[in-house]
């Protein structure tokens, strides 16, 4: 119970940096946004990102749905409305100085903060399959413990998530 609950902690913490990370590149984020209510992948729905956070605008009409400017709505510049994070509003980008054009990140340190990313999420993948397994073993270990209990049972079949038969047990009147 406490490594499932720690397992669940690591996870928690992992989905939450993962959160802040973006799930797809710069130049891909600048191309697209989330236009009306319709994700990238044509499904309805908020941002054009992967991941499960979208973010959904509701309008009050199908005319408001087609006039919708995610840019306008958001108060950033057209290039920025596919970010998922640090979109910056348009009235910080003309306060804001500019970086140079030199110190963006070079494909080295792009191709170093992938590897990283990649490799967290490997990590949140590995954890998950771990959570699963100790979550499995629990209910064997409670199938078990029901099992050497009393009483007359017919088995009626298996768990689909955890592959355990399941049982039931006969009603008996108590005295």
């Amino acid at each position: 119970n406490l490594a499932r609950a720690v397992e669940r902690n690591n996870i928690d913490r992992l989905t939450a940096d993962l959160h802040l990370m973006p799930e797809c590149d710069e130049a891909e984020a600048a191309g697209t946004g989330a236009a009306a209510g319709a994700r990238a992948d044509g499904r309805p729905g908020g941002a054009s990102h992967s991941g499960g956070g979208a973010h959904t605008v509701f309008v009050d009409s199908k005319r408001e749905a087609k006039r919708f400017s995610a840019a306008e709505y958001f108060d950033t510049a057209p290039e920025l409305v596919g970010r998922t994070f640090n979109r910056p509003r348009v009235a910080t980008l003309e306060t804001a100085v500019v970086a140079a054009p030199g110190s963006a990140p070079s494909d080295k340190e792009l191709k170093k903060l992938e590897k990283a990313r990649r490799r967290r999420y490997e990590e949140l993948d590995k954890r998950m399959a771990r959570q699963k397994e100790l979550e499995k073993a629990g209910a064997g270990l409670q199938l078990q413990r029901a099992m050497m209990g009393k009483g007359d049972r017919k088995k009626v079949g298996t768990d689909k998530v955890t592959g355990l038969p399941q049982y039931k047990w006969k009603k008996q009147r108590k005295r």
